[in-house]
Formats: structure tokens, sequence, C-alpha cells
């Protein structure tokens, strides 16, 4: 993995995070805990699929989609 490839998915990750905590009223720690054990991260991390290239909300949405199901 690059280091674009790296700062790509922290960023999103991030952008997430921030978004979780803000629409589920979470503070940072459950908000991380919920992203990073959720497939969408899992996705997000694994370059083959290229989701690191997608927009923040993009990934948002994919995450939304699954805690929803």
């Amino acid at each position: 993995m690059s280091k674009t490839q790296e700062w790509c998915i922290m960023f999103i990750s991030e952008s997430l995070i921030s978004s979780i905590m803000s629409d589920a009223k979470l503070n940072r720690l459950p908000a991380m805990d919920a992203f990073y054990k959720s497939n969408t991260f899992k996705k997000l991390s694994d370059i083959k699929t290229g989701l690191y290239t997608e927009s923040p909300a993009y990934v948002y949405d994919m995450y939304k989609e699954e805690i929803q199901n």
C-alpha cells in the first residue's frame, strides 16, 4: 500500500468518524469503535476494492446502509 493510499484511507476514516459522532451523538471512541468494526471499513482498507478513491460522502452512505441492515 502506498503512502497516498494510506493517507486517503485515513482521511476518509476521520471524516466518517466525525460524521458518526455528529449524527449518532457519540463520543469519539465509540464512533471509532463502530466504524473500525464495520464491513465498510474492511472494504475501505482493502485497496483492491478501490473504495479509498471515492468521496467520504459516498463511503458514509455505504456505512449508513450497512448499519441499517
